[in-house]
């Protein structure tokens, strides 16, 4: 369940990886909120941020927007999870 308090410490890099381990290229917010503790309108508020800054698009699919992490975001993820362990 999504948390409802403060927002927790998510990044952007998280909600990227998150995006590139659903079931297939693109997810909704209800996908990426299953798996971090913020809220769907909050992870969409995320993402239209990401979008804005080329690291995502979107496209309105069944009523609902579904999310792709460009190239550039990808670049980014995998720069985090480099960081992470090297």
């Amino acid at each position: 369940m999504p948390n409802r308090g403060p927002e927790p410490n998510i990044s952007d890099e998280r909600l990227l990886i998150e995006i590139l381990l659903t079931r297939g290229p693109a997810a909704f917010a209800s996908e990426i909120e299953e798996e971090v503790p913020l809220s769907r309108q909050r992870i969409s508020k995320r993402l239209g941020d990401l979008e804005k800054d080329g690291l995502v698009v979107s496209k309105k699919a069944a009523g609902r927007r579904l999310w792709w992490a460009t190239d550039a975001g990808k670049s980014e993820a995998a720069d985090a999870i480099r960081q992470k362990f090297s």
